[in-house]
């Protein structure tokens, strides 16, 4: 989880995914409710075809609000990106849709409790074939199964809004 994405982007240009310095830690101490944006960073992985994730939390401090598999847009397409379709199918020249998992983040005052939470995400691309192609690494295997995209320093499988809440103190 990487907690400051700063360094963190996508090109539609070059189709080209960069994770910079990866910061697992907050850097903020504010006692009010906020939101803060935080991205699920992946490295070392080759062929991935889907994946998922479980965020376990206490309700009433900070909880999951948002989070979207398809965080980029490729605007040479019109399409939603995020690292599991960053692929560009070489049949359709396009890149593969993806499917989500997990449903949406649990929703207040359910989660509103002084008590353990959790919410499971993922996702993976449609369509078929399924193959070494179409299923991104990171880093590229040499040779590259295919050219149509690249990563530097891991692939952005999520950009996830977390809440963290405001703590009343005695």
């Amino acid at each position: 989880m990487d907690m400051v994405t700063t360094g963190n982007s996508y090109s539609d240009t070059t189709n080209t995914m960069t994770v910079g310095t990866i910061d697992s830690s907050s850097t903020g101490g504010q006692n009010v409710t906020h939101t803060h944006g935080v991205q699920l960073i992946i490295q070392n992985v080759e062929d991935l075809v889907g994946w998922q994730a479980r965020a376990n939390y206490i309700g009433d401090r900070m909880r999951c609000l948002l989070v979207s598999v398809t965080p980029f847009t490729d605007t040479t397409t019109g399409q939603p990106i995020g690292f599991a379709n960053l692929p560009i199918d070489q049949a359709s020249g396009i890149h593969r849709a993806v499917t989500t998992g997990g449903g949406t983040c649990p929703t207040a005052p359910a989660d509103n409790t002084n008590t353990p939470q959790t919410h499971l995400f993922g996702a993976t691309y449609s369509g078929s074939p399924v193959d070494a192609a179409i299923s991104p690494d990171t880093p590229a295997k040499s040779p590259p199964d295919d050219t149509s995209y690249s990563t530097s320093g891991g692939g952005i499988l999520a950009s996830i809004t977390l809440q963290a809440l405001a703590q009343i103190t005695p």
